[in-house]
């Protein structure tokens, strides 16, 4: 059973709460990350929303052993931020948790007539 958290303390111990009884529980967190979303949605620089990131991962870890972080406009976000989010991950010891780079559908163009 998997619940999904957006990377703040309360979201994460509510999904966490929600798979109490879960024989295999997953977290799934998610942040926005592109730099519009930092700008315009979150008001944020991408250094706060990394170590939001990171710490909603470290709490849902806490949790659950199965954790998934992933950015809801990924394909905005440029690849020099996906790398930075990546080395984080890696230095916080997180490589075991699973690292998604979603496609934003709002970015396709529907080809069907």
């Amino acid at each position: 059973m998997a619940a999904l958290a957006r990377c703040c303390t309360l979201d994460v111990e509510r999904a966490a709460k929600s798979l109490a009884h879960a024989k295999q529980p997953r977290i799934h967190t998610f942040i926005a990350t592109s730099e519009i979303h930092l700008k315009y949605k979150l008001k944020k620089t991408e250094e706060q929303v990394l170590e939001e990131a990171v710490r909603a991962v470290e709490l849902a870890r806490q949790y659950a052993d199965d954790v998934e972080f992933s950015a809801e406009d990924g394909a905005r976000t440029t690849p020099i931020t996906w790398t930075r989010f990546r080395w984080r991950w890696w230095r916080r010891g997180r490589a075991r948790s699973t690292f998604r780079i979603p496609w934003d559908t709002r970015c396709r163009t529907n080809t069907a007539p």
